[in-house]
């Protein structure tokens, strides 16, 4: 489902669709949810040329998407991941991944030995932060939050006097919010690897065997993988499913009903 409402119109701003474009859209607006076939029936009016604007009908869609989304009953309220600006709109609370922070510094490759020798002990502090957080998620508390939300202020807003460094620290602590939730919920992972390496999957097949020659083989490639990697985080076998779904048995659950099942079991002993 679509939401075209002013909700929709208000994301479309944050997703840099130009002004124009967004005055065009604006008498358009409604209350009512449409479908992918009546949205698409209103920006063929906007758009006739299908071979121009796809920019602009890809952040229509998605602003459009992202509120129906919003609305649903099974929202995702927290998502851990690093912090690509597509990540924010969708999720109501956005918890950062470690690793993804902690990679920045060694982009940094100073020339001169002393700068590198700060950066050195800033890493080190880094890792050590990551280390008391992570004995925190084992017995949580107020004052070890407070303890740790202090010493993090104090870790990112030193002054080394090497400026790429210093303005890393600045970012970092300009994220606090979002790289210190694991505070307010303790069973929230520090990092995102898992998530990752299953994506990293798709990357490697492609070193491999290159690209599909057409839609249908994306289509057909993304879906057996996309099985694949999440029969085996849920420990199913996948060659048991994908024979329980051919041969039409259905006698297995389906993955979407145990992944509902596994979160609902994470929140009920959280």
């Amino acid at each position: 489902m679509f939401h075209l409402n002013e909700e929709a119109l208000q994301l479309m701003i944050e997703l840099k669709l130009p002004e124009k474009q967004r005055a065009r859209i604006a008498p358009l607006l409604q209350s009512e949810p449409m479908s992918r076939i009546e949205i698409d029936e209103q920006l063929n009016i906007l758009f006739p040329n299908l071979k121009k604007h796809h920019t602009h009908r890809r952040i229509i869609l998605e602003a459009c998407a992202l509120v129906a989304y919003k609305k649903r009953d099974d929202l995702i309220k927290i998502l851990v991941c690093d912090d690509a600006p597509q990540f924010k709109s969708i999720t109501e609370y956005l918890s950062l991944c470690w690793v993804h922070e902690g990679r920045h510094f060694k982009k940094l490759k100073p020339f001169i030995d002393a700068n590198q020798e700060k950066t050195d002990a800033i890493i080190t502090d880094l890792w050590g932060f990551y280390r008391k957080l992570l004995a925190y998620k084992q017995t949580p508390s107020e004052v070890q939050a407070k303890v740790l939300s202090d010493e993090f202020d104090t870790l990112f807003t030193q002054t080394t006097g090497y400026d790429l460094l210093d303005d890393r620290l600045q970012k970092i602590h300009a994220k606090k919010d979002n790289l210190l939730l694991v505070l307010k919920y303790p069973k929230l992972p520090l990092h995102n690897n898992p998530a990752e390496l299953g994506a990293r999957v798709q990357a490697r097949k492609g070193d491999v065997s290159l690209q599909t020659k057409n839609d249908k083989g994306t289509k057909a490639k993304d879906t057996v993988m996309t099985i694949v990697q999440t029969a085996r985080k849920l420990s199913i076998n996948t060659l048991d499913y994908i024979r329980d779904r051919v041969s039409l048995n259905f006698k297995m659950p389906s993955l979407s009903s145990l992944i509902i099942s596994r979160s609902q079991e994470q929140i009920n002993s959280s």
